[in-house]
């Protein structure tokens, strides 16, 4: 199972920091969207020109921050929905705190 890990950042509570594995997720930058019962971790559009964000490799895995009221823990990616371009997480399926 693939996981990814939402953790708050020292800054401020809604900012959260996002880290995944290469192997998942492989980008330099993403856009978060924001749905009522899950989230998508994408890489940009050219539609795209407000609220991109970098991610910074770190040995295995990237790492990078985003504005949301999401809860910090693990989540499961549904991999049905997911792909190359954009990652797929419900609300629900935070595995753990």
């Amino acid at each position: 199972m693939k996981h990814i890990a939402i953790t708050n950042s020292t800054n401020r509570s809604n900012l959260k920091q996002l880290i995944v594995r290469h192997d998942v997720f492989n980008s330099k930058q993403f856009v978060s969207v924001h749905k009522i019962d899950k989230l998508i971790i994408r890489k940009p559009t050219i539609d795209d020109d407000k609220n991109i964000n970098t991610l910074c490799k770190r040995k295995s895995h990237l790492n990078g921050t985003f504005i949301s009221q999401i809860e910090p823990g693990k989540y499961l990616i549904d991999e049905e929905e997911s792909n190359e371009d954009q990652l797929v997480i419900y609300y629900e399926d935070l595995i753990k705190q």
